[in-house]
């Protein structure tokens, strides 16, 4: 009769302890960092398997919506939402409380071959048109440079690679280095090898989660997360996601 007894409690416990869900949100075209697969709808890309597994390992159970990413913002900062694959600036840090690093994003200029330019210091790209995705930023160098140069913001790598093809735009920058930029020229139906990054990085952009100032219990949550975050950066798992191939 204990031994049910004690089951039952436990039973009970489990119960009433359920985990929290969490929703976790993402951009739908920066793949291969995080998109919304055309086919199935599903969410995929690096950011957002690294997130799913950071807020798993802190207990909780994740529900993953992507959307445009301006949109993902004001969800993350006003509905409680976490926010993955994100950069700081000085707005931001306004608005939203930050995790520790989640991973290292190289963020590069890339212009069309035999249309290279030098780039060494940042008045290298005045008066230059760069393609860019609309909302984002990374970093600080980043924010330099776009009172330097003309900003043509568009909503996806893909359109991004199209524009440079059609000499429309003088580069384009993009997210995650040569990997990143190669799965989005093939995707836009080019070679990779037509194209030619150039060799100064505008960042090796830390990327964060976080959520709005008025998340419930939002540093506690982040303080979790933390905890999460060191863990599977010991264990390899972050590791393991970052050479994800798609």
């Amino acid at each position: 009769m204990k031994k049910i007894i004690m089951a039952l409690m436990i039973i009970f416990t489990q119960q009433s302890f359920s985990a929290e869900t969490i929703k976790l949100v993402a951009g739908e075209s920066f793949a291969p960092l995080m998109w919304k697969d055309k086919d199935s709808g599903a969410p995929r890309g690096i950011a957002i398997e690294i997130g799913k597994a950071i807020l798993e390992k802190a207990g909780y159970t994740v529900v993953v919506e992507t959307c445009p990413w301006v949109r993902c913002q004001v969800i993350a900062e006003n509905e409680g939402a976490f926010i993955t694959g994100f950069s700081t600036n000085e707005e931001r840090l306004k608005k939203f409380v930050f995790s520790d690093p989640t991973m290292y994003d190289e963020v590069v200029i890339v212009t069309k071959k035999g249309k290279e330019f030098p780039f060494h210091k940042n008045e290298d790209l005045k008066g230059k048109r760069i393609g860019s995705q609309n909302g984002s930023t990374f970093g600080t160098r980043f924010e330099e440079l776009k009172k330097i140069f003309k900003t043509d913001f568009d909503h996806a790598d893909v359109a991004r690679v199209k524009k440079i093809d059609a000499d429309r735009i003088d580069a384009g920058i993009f997210s995650l280095g040569e990997a990143g930029f190669a799965y989005s020229a093939k995707l836009a139906g080019f070679k990779p090898e037509d194209f030619v990054i150039l060799p100064e990085l505008i960042a090796k952009d830390p990327n964060y989660m976080a959520t709005g100032m008025k998340t419930p219990n939002a540093k506690e949550k982040i303080a979790r997360i933390n905890a999460a975050i060191k863990a599977l950066t010991a264990d390899g798992t972050i590791a393991r996601i970052l050479k994800t191939t798609y």
